[in-house]
């Protein structure tokens, strides 16, 4: 399974990739072979160009909202406008997500926006929650 993370911060992408593997070697990821294989992009413009590129689209996507040359809000209406994109599960990340933004985000078709974990084990939970919710 194919995981996309968008965010322009290098040190966010490397940490989410490190909580995708050690996911990896968590038994009920090993156990169903669905392995996690982790891209990221440096915001939603590059994210776009490589989700068109790939052969089979990402199975979650996690996207940053404040980026430069295209930000998330943006990224996500071009992905859900999309017909062979718009199915794809794309969780939104902020520094805050109040009520109202998660009700717009929402609107617009993202599953959740929260609020960016700030630790390796709150991140892991994070993302756990949303790979085991797609596929077990």
């Amino acid at each position: 399974m194919t995981i996309l993370f968008i965010d322009d911060d290098p040190d966010d992408r490397e940490l989410f990739c490190e909580a995708a593997a050690y996911l990896n070697e968590t038994e009920l990821i090993s156990i169903s072979h669905n392995t996690i294989n982790c891209l990221t992009a440096t915001n939603g413009s590059v994210a776009i160009k490589l989700i068109q590129n790939l052969e089979t689209p990402p199975a979650l996507i996690f996207m940053d909202i404040n980026m430069p040359i295209m930000g998330g809000e943006e990224c996500l209406q071009l992905l859900k406008s999309s017909e062979r994109y718009s199915g794809i599960p794309v969780i939104m990340l902020s520094t805050t997500c109040t009520e109202e933004q998660v009700r717009a985000l929402k609107s617009m078709g993202a599953v959740d926006c929260i609020v960016k974990p700030t630790s390796f084990n709150a991140l892991v939970k994070a993302l756990s929650k949303y790979v085991y919710a797609k596929y077990f």
